[in-house]
């Protein structure tokens, strides 16, 4: 009888201890399950303090530590492809800039280039006209009676 109740009295405190641990278990995995993630990793946290050799917390504290680490991941990987889509956009808009500009200064140019032609067409009519006032001052077979 003696030996009984000393394994009860031994084994008593190691199933209420694997109980707590189990029930912080549960408590942490629901809270995660629920993304309550600060939470459960507190509660993680306070269970590996008393019970920091138990499979299963180490196990849902290495499972929290693997998502965190590739949510991580995959934050950076949609923050350099916005980045990416930023400067991509920023260059677009520049190269747009220096397209408009560039098609400006050809309009510009072209109309000078126009500009200069109908003066350059003015004066030679001028000058014709000036030249045959001259002819019909000079010549008198082309006055007019």
């Amino acid at each position: 009888m003696k030996i009984v109740l000393t394994l009860f009295v031994l084994i008593l405190p190691l199933y209420v201890l694997s109980q707590d641990a189990e029930n912080a278990f549960h408590k942490a995995a629901n809270l995660y399950i629920d993304e309550k993630n600060k939470e459960a990793k507190e509660t993680l946290d306070d269970a590996m303090r008393k019970y920091p050799n138990d499979p299963k917390l180490n196990a849902l504290r290495n499972k929290i530590k693997e998502d965190k680490k590739k949510e991580d991941e995959q934050k950076d990987k949609q923050d350099q492809k916005k980045d990416q889509q930023n400067k991509d956009q920023k260059d677009q808009e520049q190269k747009d800039q220096k397209d408009k500009k560039d098609q400006d200064k050809k309009n510009q140019q072209d109309q000078n280039k126009k500009d200069q032609e109908k003066k350059d067409q003015k004066e030679k009519k001028q000058g014709d006209e000036k030249k045959d006032d001259k002819d019909k001052k000079d010549n008198p077979s082309f006055r007019v009676r």
